[in-house]
């Protein structure tokens, strides 16, 4: 398109419309959502971020092109009042902060702690849950996630009743001022619980079989720092 042309009112605006939708996807889809992650214990150098980074990455640059077409294209179609013009502007910027919304809202860490408990089968986050840790990565045929976090006593007693699948879980007592747990690995978060400080229990069991469902999960209960830690394993091929 020509200088003469961009100089036309309908083209500043598409440009400035474009310039505006481009900065709500940034803010919204890429850096709201991993700024939470990082936040909420994944850290900026994990596997987490870095598949995230990639993946929001590329959608942001797919989303940028469809919305260039779009105020580039339809502005010619919507001409014919006030009405039509403001619906031209608002629909899509509409539609960006809807996509942003939910992607904000599935980076929260107690919406990302409700998925791992839910892929191991255990009950919800305990309502005095605090200090929410949680990480995870997925390829095509393996994944992991990590959840740490801290409830009251009573709180955790009622999380343990309202989780059936413990009851057939193989279950292994630590007793002592201070135990060492095995597990972690190259992927393990900083905040992996691999010392027990007091009495405490781990529990080991298999999800129900689903399609895209867990493998294999791990709890680990620090009954002196009332901690709670779960671990989901999406690997058919690893023992962790």
């Amino acid at each position: 398109m020509s200088g003469m042309d961009m100089d036309r009112p309908a083209d500043r605006r598409a440009s400035a419309c474009f310039v505006t939708s481009v900065v709500l996807l940034f803010l919204l889809y890429f850096l709201a959502p991993l700024a939470l992650q990082i936040l909420s214990g994944a850290g900026w150098d994990s596997l987490d971020v870095g598949l995230q980074f990639l993946v929001r990455a590329v959608g942001v640059g797919l989303l940028s092109v469809v919305c260039w077409w779009y105020w580039r294209t339809v502005p010619p179609l919507a001409r014919g009042g006030f009405s039509r013009a403001v619906a031209w502007v608002l629909l899509p910027l509409l539609a960006i902060g809807s996509i942003g919304g939910v992607s904000v809202y599935r980076s929260l860490p107690s919406v990302r702690a409700g998925e791992v408990l839910a892929n191991a089968e255990l009950a919800s986050l305990p309502a005095s849950a605090s200090g929410i840790k949680v990480t995870m990565w997925s390829s095509l045929f393996s994944g992991e996630q990590f959840l740490l976090f801290r409830a009251s006593r009573e709180d955790i007693r009622r999380f343990l009743n309202a989780s059936p699948i413990l009851r057939t879980a193989n279950v292994e007592r630590y007793e002592g001022d201070r135990s060492t747990l095995t597990g972690r690995h190259v992927l393990s978060p900083p905040w992996y619980l691999d010392e027990m400080a007091g009495p405490g229990k781990r529990y080991e069991f298999r999800p129900k079989a689903r399609p895209h469902g867990a493998r294999g999960a791990k709890m680990t209960i620090d009954e002196n720092r009332n901690l709670v830690f779960v671990y989901v394993d999406f690997d058919s091929g690893g023992d962790r």
